[in-house]
């Protein structure tokens, strides 16, 4: 399967982060708008965040809080997705600590995602609010067999799976529909954890807006919020919740 990788920056922030794709599927965000020096007092709070973060968010899967004070605090957030195990989830934590430091060396806010975790850090509070920027997009090059249709469905499928865990507990969301020949299409829908309703469906919502047309499967990531569909399945049912039948889309 050919995968095609896209990145879609926002004009407004382009002066404040770098981000780089260089690292298989990592979507990297580096901060460009304030550095720390070593031994620095925001330094020895950003290794207390990571140890926290790590402790907490690999035995619940979320965490988010705040050490400091001033101009030295620092806000992190650390989250894997409910159908990944313990172990995986410390694991992929585990490796973002020692990847965030090396590759955004010095900089006071920085992002790392993939498929099983998202970790974050910063000198401004970003809790509760959606970031978007970049998107970063990977399609399969095939496309579907019934294009207009696919389309459809996917749209549909997305989107009320959208409305399903935005207005959750979760944030996530999994379910399929039926496609041609009664061939399933899978979806999957992700915010983290600290969003409220309307932030968490809104990130998904521009997320479903940059799915390249016709493509047989794909995944779509920001900083706060993703979205996959396949026509196979990608996500471990037994850990996941039960995908859901979406039976509201017309064929």
């Amino acid at each position: 399967m050919n995968i095609i990788k896209v990145v879609i920056l926002l004009v407004t922030s382009l002066l404040l982060f770098q981000t780089h794709t260089r690292a298989g599927d990592t979507l990297e965000v580096c901060s460009n708008s304030a550095n720390y020096t070593s031994g620095s007092q925001f330094k020895t709070n950003l290794d207390f965040l990571l140890s926290a973060l790590l402790s907490n968010a690999s035995k619940s899967g979320f965490y988010n809080t705040s050490i400091g004070n001033g101009l030295d605090t620092v806000f992190g957030l650390a989250q894997c997705r409910p159908d990944t195990s313990t172990e995986d989830c410390e694991t992929c934590l585990n490796n973002f600590i020692v990847e965030i430091i090396k590759r955004c060396p010095n900089r006071k806010a920085a992002t790392l995602r993939e498929a099983s975790c998202v970790l974050r850090y910063s000198n401004q509070r970003f809790f509760s609010r959606a970031d978007v920027s970049p998107i970063v997009i990977y399609y399969n090059t095939k496309n579907a067999s019934n294009v207009p249709l696919f389309s459809q469905l996917q749209g549909c499928l997305l989107n009320n799976l959208s409305q399903s865990a935005a207005s959750e507990a979760s944030k996530f969301k999994t379910g399929s529909i039926k496609y041609a020949n009664c061939q399933p299409l899978y979806g999957m829908v992700e915010c983290t954890k600290d969003l409220r309703c309307s932030a968490c469906l809104s990130c998904l919502q521009q997320l479903i807006t940059a799915i390249p047309d016709g493509k047989s499967g794909g995944r779509i990531v920001a900083p706060s919020c993703t979205i996959r569909y396949e026509l196979y399945i990608f996500f471990e049912i037994s850990s996941a919740p039960p995908p859901s039948s979406v039976a509201a889309c017309t064929q």
